[in-house]
């Protein structure tokens, strides 16, 4: 009989093809193995699948980390850039909160000045309801420097009359070794002289070019032809650092 072109084709793919596989030593009968090329064809497209498989197995887990490092440097860029709005935000508090700070302390001293002058402003009111005549309510005396003595007096009226109540006063630099120096408060001339109808505050300072150091200072109360009308010794403040 004559064979279709198609079994020809198809026949040389399933007829079997014989292996034989001999034993170590040439021991024993030997095996044959019958293998069709079919089943060769089909191992050869298995692997090659396989291959390919793989291949792109690879390609795709190449791409899915190419695609997480993408994410991460995004989410990355993202977090650094609210780091950078939290940081402006903090800095802007924190100047606004040195700015409130600062504001409070220039408001505590604006208190504290305020409720020194009230308390001068006391003892002044009071100072003039006990007595009569002119006092010497308060005196200070420091260094300014090394080189330059500061003054602060206040001088109080009591009494309604005279109106009005004139007056000196001198200042003499006393040191430990019994120095003194009257002080020059008035310029030309060594007393400051004062014009006052309730009170007055008295400030100034006086240049030191003397090479000793007093520590203290004597304040001389003198009438306006002259006459001491009373006398006090206080320290001098301050280190003429």
């Amino acid at each position: 009989m004559k064979k279709h072109l198609g079994a020809w084709l198809i026949e040389p793919l399933i007829a079997p093809r014989q292996i034989m596989i001999m034993h170590a030593h040439g021991a024993g009968k030997p095996h044959r193995l019958q293998l069709r090329p079919i089943t060769l064809i089909l191992l050869l497209l298995v692997l090659l699948g396989l291959a390919a498989f793989t291949g792109s197995f690879g390609f795709f887990s190449t791409a899915s980390e190419a695609s997480r490092i993408r994410l991460q440097a995004m989410q990355l860029q993202r977090s650094e850039s609210r780091l950078g709005e939290a940081q402006a935000e903090l800095a802007l508090k924190q100047s606004q909160l040195i700015g409130l700070q600062s504001e409070l302390r220039e408001q505590r001293q604006n208190i504290e000045q305020l409720n020194q002058r009230l308390n001068m402003f006391e003892e002044i009111l009071k100072s003039q309801k006990m007595s009569s005549g002119v006092r010497i309510l308060k005196a200070e005396v420091s260094w300014q420097g090394q080189g330059a003595l500061t003054y602060n007096l206040v001088l109080v009226k009591g009494g309604s009359h005279p109106r009005q109540a004139s007056g000196k006063l001198r200042m003499t630099a006393r040191g430990l070794q019994g120095q003194e120096v009257i002080l020059h408060l008035g310029g030309k001339t060594a007393e400051l002289s004062y014009l006052l109808k309730t009170h007055t505050f008295l400030q100034g300072s006086v240049k030191w070019l003397h090479d000793w150091r007093p520590d203290r200072i004597l304040i001389t109360h003198l009438s306006r032809r002259g006459s001491i009308r009373d006398e006090t010794e206080i320290p001098i403040g301050g280190g003429g650092t």
